[in-house]
């Protein structure tokens, strides 16, 4: 399980909590282990991209199973171990140490402290006492932390800009797209009033050709909402000819200027005619 791209596991299984039976006389209520299927870390695992290519369908993932299993520390190792690979996962636990919330919720530069909070050998945390389950919250917090920080990339806005709109693809449905690369390999939030001109910019810039012109002519351009500009260019797509209708088009064309040069050849012969017979 050391490698992020494999066969399915064998005989790997991961224990979570689940709550069963009444709570205590303090109001705890029990915990039991139960096992996450060696299907569920196989399928987890190959319908993920890598983290390396999209981190964030990874980070939400795992914090959807911090949230929904209650995963344990060696449970939580576990899915590091089988959803990553041991560079993303050293780099991912690196930053993680680096998020350990100090007495005044700051980042705390202390060892023991970090250590206490985010261990990276197993704890004697018993999860059916108080204090055993706010370690495991702490836990997560920090954990999620390292992978938020470990996923905010370097800007690379030739990213960015390798996105252009296809040939077919609606302006609404390029946007989307436009923003989700935003989002993945730059810090700007895209929907942000800070970030609308960039956005703005890519948006027309990396339109299909017809839209592009349209958009680059509108009057009063910089104060047009990004909504404005969509629709804009929808009306643009959805006015375009189909490929029928251009073939037609040009075969209208075509004969037309055949009608044209047959026309003239026919009053130049007939000039000539005109003149010998002179």
């Amino acid at each position: 399980m050391q490698s992020h791209r494999g066969g399915p596991p064998d005989q790997t299984h991961t224990l979570w909590l689940r709550a069963y039976g009444s709570p205590d006389e303090q109001g705890q209520q029990p915990l039991r282990y139960w096992q996450f299927s060696a299907a569920d870390l196989y399928n987890w695992k190959t319908q993920n991209p890598p983290f390396s290519d999209n981190p964030q369908a990874l980070t939400n993932l795992i914090g959807s199973l911090l949230f929904t299993h209650q995963p344990t520390w060696d449970d939580c190792q576990q899915l590091l171990q089988v959803l990553f690979t041991t560079e993303e996962r050293q780099h991912n636990l690196l930053e993680a140490r680096k998020n350990v919330p100090g007495p005044d919720g700051r980042p705390s530069l202390l060892p023991d402290v970090i250590e206490a909070s985010f261990p990276l050998t197993r704890p004697d945390w018993d999860y059916n006492t108080a204090e055993g389950r706010g370690h495991l919250k702490v836990y997560y917090q920090t954990l999620m932390a390292g992978l938020r920080g470990t996923a905010r990339q370097p800007t690379n806005l030739a990213k960015v800009r390798e996105v252009v709109q296809g040939p077919t693809e609606t302006p609404a449905a390029f946007l989307e797209r436009l923003i989700e690369v935003f989002h993945q390999f730059t810090p700007y939030d895209p929907t942000s009033e800070a970030h609308k001109a960039t956005v703005t910019v890519a948006f027309i810039n990396q339109s299909s050709r017809d839209i592009r012109k349209k958009l680059q002519k509108l009057e009063g351009l910089q104060d047009k909402s990004l909504r404005d500009l969509v629709q804009v260019a929808e009306n643009v797509y959805h006015n375009r000819d189909t490929e029928e209708e251009k073939e037609e088009r040009k075969q209208k064309e075509q004969e037309a200027r055949e009608f044209k040069w047959d026309k003239r050849q026919r009053e130049t012969q007939d000039f000539s005619h005109c003149s010998e017979g002179n």
